[in-house]
Formats: structure tokens, C-alpha cells, sequence
């Protein structure tokens, strides 16, 4: 289906927020913190979906990068060295593991990033809820993660990564295209927002995503 006018608008603004104070950096709104966390959980990577266009037809490793813009951007615009990063993501996942893992080890040292196992749910519904992780870190390589995010975006910026990936998703959509059946109470993507997702509030196969 084509897409409507002016979507490829919606991949330029990568996290649709208002700056947060130093004393309350959390990802998800109105979430309680302090001055020594950067929270972006409960999952991230959900979180994260849920203020970028990732088509799931992408190869993973284009939405695993999609994530690590996307969070490296958060990261970077609201927090500060010494904070406590905490990030959430699917196990099963290896988008999430890949780009939750680089982004802990561009702010952290390597050796100190700490990993548990934790329950994630993109509902309400406790039934939903699947296997996941969560890794905690201090913040001590603002700059270097700057540095990467600034050189990452050198190579190719937010505007152009995300109009490829629409353009990718726009290659395989069609009347001959293979939609596998989704049940969203096992589908590891219905996680994952696609363009119809983002547009029209969920799609027949998954459930409407919460409001973060």
C-alpha cells in the first residue's frame, strides 16, 4: 500500500519528545526519576519503537542500527556522565541485544555494564509479557558516544538511513508481497512498529501499542 504523503517526514525527528530537566531523565513520560538515573526503561527497544519508523520487513541489523540512532540520540541530548543508564529489551530479539548491548558500551566502560534477566510486555496484559534483559551502567563516555552518534550520522544522516529503509519496505510491499499470519500473543514483531502501526494505530495481526 503506498504510503501516505509526508511520512518520510516522520523518520527525520527521531524521538518525538520535549527536552527533559536533569533532574528527571526517563525515556517513557512521566515516569518517576532523579538526577542520577538516565531510565529508559521498561523496554527500550518498544519504547524507542514507538518514536521512530522501523519497518520489520528491514534486515535486522537496519533496525538494530535504527534503535542505536535512535537511543544514542536520547542518550546523548539528555544525559550526563555519573548517571545510571538503564536499558530493557527482548532476549529473543537480536535487534534488541545488538543495539542495547553497543549503545551500554558507547556510554560505559565495557567491564562495567551489568546484565539480568527481567520480564518485558508492550501491554497491559501480564499474558503478554515475554523473557528479557536489562543492563545497567554508569555514564562516563557522554563525549565518546557523541563522538560515535556524530560520526554515524557523517556516514550517512538520519534523513537518508531512514529514507532507505522506507525505501526497502517500499520494494517488497505489493499483491505478490508474503505477509506471514501474526498471533499477537506470541509475535516477537508486534514489538516492533511498522508503517501501517505507526499510521493507523496497530495492524489486523497485532494489537494497538500502548501510549508511552
Amino acid at each position: 500500500m503506498p504510503k501516505p504523503p509526508g511520512i518520510r517526514l516522520l523518520c527525520v525527528t527521531l524521538i518525538c519528545c520535549l527536552p527533559l530537566t536533569s533532574s528527571a531523565v526517563a525515556l517513557r513520560a512521566g515516569k518517576a526519576s532523579d538526577d542520577t538515573v538516565c531510565d529508559l526503561a521498561p523496554y527500550t527497544t518498544y519504547q524507542l519503537g514507538t518514536r521512530v519508523l522501523i519497518p520489520v520487513s528491514v534486515p535486522s541489523n537496519l533496525q538494530a542500527e535504527a534503535l542505536l540512532r535512535a537511543g544514542a540520540r536520547f542518550v546523548a541530548a539528555n544525559c550526563t556522565n555519573s548517571q545510571l543508564l538503564i536499558l530493557q529489551g527482548a532476549a529473543s530479539m537480536t535487534t534488541d541485544v545488538n543495539s542495547m548491548t553497543n549503545l551500554a558500551n558507547w556510554a560505559c566502560p565495557v567491564a562495567g555494564v551489568s546484565r539480568t534477566s527481567v520480564l518485558v510486555n508492550h501491554t497491559s496484559d501480564s499474558r503478554t509479557a515475554e523473557q528479557g534483559f536489562e543492563l545497567r551502567c554508569t555514564i562516563t563516555k557522554l563525549p565518546e558516544l557523541r563522538a560515535k552518534l556524530a560520526e554515524m550520522e557523517a556516514r550517512e544522516s538520519n534523513e537518508a538511513f531512514f529514507n532507505r529503509l522506507a525505501d526497502i519496505d517500499d520494494q517488497l510491499e505489493g499483491p505478490n508481497r508474503s505477509r506471514p499470519v501474526a498471533n499477537p500473543k506470541t509475535n516477537k514483531d508486534c514489538g516492533k512498529l511498522s508503517v501501517a502501526s505507526i499510521l493507523f494505530g496497530g495492524s489486523k495481526d497485532c494489537p494497538p501499542p500502548l501510549k508511552p
